[in-house]
């Protein structure tokens, strides 16, 4: 049987080569996975194995994170964050320095999964790149910050039935603002 050319050899070499995972998406992974435990463990506060409701709930995170780790653009990264928001939703009392913890932890964790779905898996990230995505995860932390810090503030104002209509109409600006267009046909 005759042997296929040199270079069919080298062109599957390379494109084996495209499927092993770069030390920079692992970076990548590892970070998320860290932020997504850490806000797990704040959120349960030590009640590991307290009830079947808390292993339930790790059980999830630790499905959802071991699935994002593998892929990262999975839709199985989203048992995680339900899973831990819940936990922090079924508190009895909950002091606003665990919720805020929480809740930049799981903006760690998304950022840090974000990033490795959209980067190529064989992909090494130069000084620039690292820069753009420490400025652009810098500037999503910070408005996360001051949204959490305007949320805060207005707790404590009481506002009357009215200000339903302002908030309505307000989810549905930002639910046109996040639709997907479709391109206009000339």
């Amino acid at each position: 049987m005759p042997r296929p050319p040199r270079f069919i050899d080298a062109t599957a070499e390379q494109l084996l080569q495209l499927r092993v995972v770069s030390s920079h998406q692992w970076l990548l992974r590892l970070i998320g996975a860290a932020a997504a435990l850490a806000a797990l463990t704040l959120a349960l506060s030590g009640q590991f194995s307290a009830n079947l409701g808390a292993l339930m709930v790790s059980g999830l995170v630790v499905i959802g994170v071991l699935a994002q780790m593998r892929w990262p653009d999975t839709e199985l990264g989203l048992l995680g964050p339900l899973a831990i928001v819940l936990a922090v939703m079924a508190r009895p009392q909950l002091p606003l320095w665990l919720a805020a913890a929480v809740g930049l932890l799981l903006l760690v964790a998304h950022m840090s999964f974000a990033a490795a779905a959209m980067f190529p898996v064989h992909g090494v990230l130069n000084r620039s790149g690292w820069s753009l995505l420490l400025r652009a995860a810098g500037a999503a932390i910070g408005l996360a910050v001051l949204g959490s810090a305007l949320v805060t503030a207005a707790m404590g104002v009481v506002l009357g039935p009215w200000a339903m209509l302002p908030a309505v109409l307000a989810a549905l600006a930002l639910l046109v603002a996040m639709l997907p267009r479709a391109p206009l046909d000339g």
